[in-house]
């Protein structure tokens, strides 16, 4: 991702990928909803763009640390939150 500023279309192809991204995640919470495992009223892309951000933000503090530390709580308070609901 480091190049998206400097590269062109860098950042349009990064977005279109971070866009399907969301959207597979979307489409797992739904079916999860459907399943009734999640809370229905739980927004689904909302979530999504939170388990997109946690990790991306987890695996560029890991690329600059060596950690997993970061990735892993993000995952896992992420699922948390989705078993909570409900």
């Amino acid at each position: 991702m480091d190049q998206v500023g400097t590269t062109p279309g860098a950042a349009e192809v990064a977005t279109a990928l971070l866009d399907r991204w969301q959207g597979m995640i979307r489409a797992g919470i739904g079916a999860i909803q459907a399943d009734g495992l999640v809370d229905p009223r739980l927004d689904a892309d909302r979530a999504a763009a939170a388990f997109l951000a946690g990790t991306q933000g987890g695996v560029l503090i890991l690329r600059s640390t060596g950690e997993s530390t970061h990735l892993e709580a993000a995952v896992d308070l992420l699922i948390d939150h989705l078993k909570a609901s409900r």
